[in-house]
């Protein structure tokens, strides 16, 4: 075997090993600097809200021994972060291994922090169509869950469109990307955020002890930052976005009374076309 050759392997293989062990660790940052050490390249790791694509992919790497993409990383068909490392023939067997381990430890870390987010979001789903009699039975179902279903709750509905004609298919694909970059972006604070599938559209769902003067401006600037992160992913130009925000309102009557709200100021910016707007009720 040529000595260059014979590096490559030994490389690659402690890179092997370092990544079986990194991910054990679930650290990202420490799994990429033992990938890093093991290769003798610095192999870099960052977030990205991005387009569909190929994990591990080779296509936007710079020419041998130069640095460039070393491949996306996917989590449910969506580009959430990219490798970059420099091109040799130690990092090309190594990047697809990392690639999908670091896929791996992103899901493991969405379902750890989301999980028990879907449930109170299908409660919320619920809490929104359902009659009066049957609010005490999901305000029951919702405080053991431990969403705060009495405290204060605003609003906020997306509208998801495709901007050539209507495509059912496509427009549930966007809400699945706005629904992982809410869950992701949005800053818990001294309150909860809730993000719920409902009416074909999106639910970001604030909620605080009591009515603090500043909540609803605390609110608009979320999800104007929210807003402003969807319009710079690789979508935005296929997406048309219209949002609106309801009233601060307390209990179940109360969230769904703030997202009836929400969603007719979601409207009405659809209606005006206003797209990338953010309508107050």
């Amino acid at each position: 075997v040529r000595g260059g050759a014979a590096d490559a392997l030994a490389r690659a293989g402690a890179a092997l090993d370092a990544i079986r062990e990194g991910e054990a660790r679930g650290d990202i940052g420490a799994l990429t600097e033992a990938v890093s050490a093991a290769l003798d390249r610095e192999v870099t790791y960052a977030e990205e809200l991005g387009t569909s694509g190929t994990p591990g992919g080779t296509a936007g790497w710079g020419g041998s021994g130069g640095a460039g993409d070393a491949g996306l990383v996917l989590v449910r068909g969506r580009a959430i972060g990219r490798l970059t490392a420099p091109r040799d023939e130690a990092t090309a067997l190594v990047v697809p291994a990392l690639s999908a381990a670091v896929t791996r430890m992103v899901e493991a870390e969405l379902t750890r922090r989301f999980a028990p987010a879907q449930t109170r979001a299908e409660l919320i789903a619920q809490i929104l169509v359902a009659e009066r009699r049957q609010l005490a039975l999901l305000a029951t179902q919702a405080r053991e869950t431990g969403l705060p279903i009495d405290d204060t709750h605003v609003a906020a509905w997306f509208h998801l469109r495709t901007v050539e004609g209507q495509d059912a298919q496509r427009e549930r694909r966007l809400v699945d990307v706005a629904e992982m970059a809410a869950l992701r972006s949005l800053k818990q604070g001294r309150g909860h955020w809730h993000v719920a599938r409902a009416g074909g559209g999106l639910l970001v769902l604030r909620t605080e002890r009591g009515a603090a003067p500043d909540l609803t401006d605390r609110v608009l600037r979320e999800i104007r930052g929210l807003v402003d992160l969807l319009g710079s992913d690789g979508d935005a130009a296929e997406r048309a976005l219209y949002v609106g925000i309801g009233t601060p309102q307390q209990g179940p009557e109360g969230l769904q009374q703030s997202a009836q709200e929400a969603r007719g100021a979601a409207d009405s910016a659809e209606a005006g076309r206003r797209q990338g707007a953010v309508v107050v009720f």
